[in-house]
């Protein structure tokens, strides 16, 4: 039987007006809460979090203290080096983990950064391997689909 889709909704937040958008108030964000799992000891696992969906990011990418929250020893010999937008390069650290979207977990990876990153993302790998991602920004929702089997 195939898997059904989840469903989340774009989260607004205020902005005021800029120079470009003069008649702005708020703006729509591709935030959606997961949380992770320590692969080998899934009761390990961080509180709920807001993950922004970043079709442009290589990796799926997190703050070392979600992976210091599950029991990761972030400094390992899986370095990853990143550069930022405008350039600005800093070094992530590849793990296995488990992450939890909307209830289904998934075995897969993601890079922890010391520094240089404030807020999560779901990038290329690590999360759109294993989800069909439609963003529809009209209607405010992003609708997933699991490509592979989610854990039991």
């Amino acid at each position: 039987m195939p898997l059904q889709s989840i469903k989340f909704k774009y989260r607004r937040f205020f902005s005021g007006p800029t120079q470009a958008f003069p008649n702005r108030h708020s703006i729509l964000v591709s935030l959606i809460p997961v949380n992770i799992m320590n692969r080998d000891n899934p009761e390990l696992r961080s509180p709920v979090f807001g993950a922004l969906i970043d079709s442009g990011a290589d990796c799926s990418i997190f703050p070392a203290e979600l992976g210091e929250i599950i029991g990761l020893t972030i400094q390992n010999d899986r370095l990853q080096p990143f550069a930022g937008i405008g350039g600005h390069p800093f070094d992530a650290y590849l793990h296995d983990i488990i992450l939890d979207v909307g209830g289904w977990r998934f075995a897969t990876h993601a890079c922890f950064a010391l520094e240089g990153i404030k807020a999560p993302v779901l990038g290329q790998s690590g999360f759109f391997n294993l989800f069909e991602v439609k963003m529809d920004y009209s209607k405010e929702v992003i609708e997933l689909k699991p490509r592979v089997q989610p854990l039991r």
